[in-house]
């Protein structure tokens, strides 16, 4: 990474990142209790991602911030990459008042079950029909509002919406899978970056600082999460929960000398 600092108000960020992956997959299973085990993924070798990444601060004013920034991705096992632009500021209103607003499109790499799980033709070989899939991609946005209620009580409050494309779903019209509801594994299912999904809600939170060796946040969290296969429906993902409530506090006790401390902590 590399930092410049032109002035006080006008700098710039810029990095290089590089993975390095050696992959071994070897997978047998069953369709059903009692069938014959079937080789699934049977594949080994190495590839790599490379990424690239520049940012420019601009503070017009000492209440408002403005970045703008461009990542990229690139995957070298089936030379996938993808440029996404980032932008936000920030103004902070008084001493205890910002409001701030962001946008970026993100992409995301499909599990390495899905590319390289294979199916068996009529002749005997194999193909991997997944290997070329593209990254799912979405646009994120953002408004958060944060307001100081003390010198170390915070509450903060962020909206945000994430519209997803290019989601690897079945190609038939009738399936209803999509690559949004899996958590690891294989998909032997042929699959075209034609689905979309989105994640939007709202969320609240009360954080306390530690001070006087305590400290406490509670988060809560409305939000949908929903997906849309070939078929054009929208449904449920797996992870639509609705609302998540989050509760964290914890207390430090010290001996008088300050060589001996006793902590409880609860979440």
């Amino acid at each position: 990474t590399m930092n410049y600092k032109y002035t006080n108000r006008l700098q710039l960020g810029a990095g290089l990142i590089a993975n390095a992956i050696d992959f071994n997959y070897y997978q047998l299973s069953a369709e059903h209790e009692g069938d014959p085990m079937l080789e699934r993924i049977n594949t080994k070798g190495n590839t790599s991602t490379e990424q690239a990444f520049a940012q420019w601060q601009y503070k017009p004013s000492d209440n408002i911030t403005l970045n703008a920034g461009m990542h990229y991705l690139h995957l070298s096992l089936n030379n996938t990459s993808s440029v996404e632009p980032r932008l936000s500021a920030k103004w902070n209103i008084s001493a205890k008042t910002n409001l701030a607003v962001g946008y970026g499109l993100h992409s995301q790499l499909q599990i390495w079950g899905v590319y390289f799980a294979r199916q068996q033709n009529a002749d005997g070989t194999f193909n991997s029909p997944n290997r070329d899939l593209g990254f799912t991609k979405s646009h994120h946005y953002v408004l958060s509002f944060g307001h100081r209620l003390a010198k170390n009580l915070l509450l903060k409050t962020e909206m945000y919406y994430q519209q997803m494309f290019n989601v690897p779903v079945s190609t038939e019209d009738s399936s209803t899978f999509s690559t949004l509801n899996i958590l690891d594994g294989y998909v032997l299912d042929p699959l075209v970056n034609k689905g979309k999904g989105k994640n939007y809600g709202i969320e609240i939170s009360l954080e306390r600082y530690l001070q006087n060796n305590f400290y406490l946040t509670l988060s809560n969290s409305i939000y949908q999460s929903k997906y849309t296969a070939l078929d054009g429906i929208e449904r449920n993902t797996r992870f639509n929960g609705n609302y998540i409530i989050t509760f964290i506090s914890g207390k430090d006790f010290v001996s008088d000398n300050k060589k001996k401390t006793f902590g409880i902590n609860v979440k």
